[in-house]
């Protein structure tokens, strides 16, 4: 949505992640042009994500993400905090509605574990995964 009601913010917010990446300023801003005129929701999408999620050796983007961090890899840590955001969305979704917040927190947590085995599988299956 942000991005239809304002597109030179997101464009900023955007050229900023490529300045905190090591570009000079006016490349930055003309790599934001370029690639929010070929898909602004993808180019967001990426590299927020690589914004929120570092590389090994950096420090996690979440304390849920840094749960047990010395005992599963980056990617289950990130899964695990994934999940647990999804419990609390679901539950405050469903107390919002006025419905049970553990069966909504459940069913929330549940769907999306799905959905991310679903696509993990998908990617598997096609060998795009990392």
């Amino acid at each position: 949505m942000e991005l239809r009601t304002d597109a030179e913010g997101e464009q900023r917010e955007l050229a900023g992640i490529y300045v905190d990446r090591g570009l000079d300023p006016g490349l930055a801003k003309q790599v934001a042009m370029q690639l929010m005129a070929h898909g602004a929701l993808e180019a967001h999408a990426r590299d927020e994500l690589v914004r929120d999620h570092p590389k090994p050796g950096s420090a996690p983007p979440s304390g849920s993400a840094g749960i047990g961090s010395q005992l599963c890899s980056r990617r289950e840590r990130a899964t695990l905090g994934d999940l647990i955001f999804l419990a609390v969305l679901g539950g405050l979704a469903a107390h919002t509605g006025g419905a049970s917040v553990v069966k909504g927190a459940a069913r929330v947590t549940f769907w999306g574990a799905f959905a991310m085995a679903v696509t993990a599988g998908v990617g598997a299956a096609f060998g795009t995964t990392a």
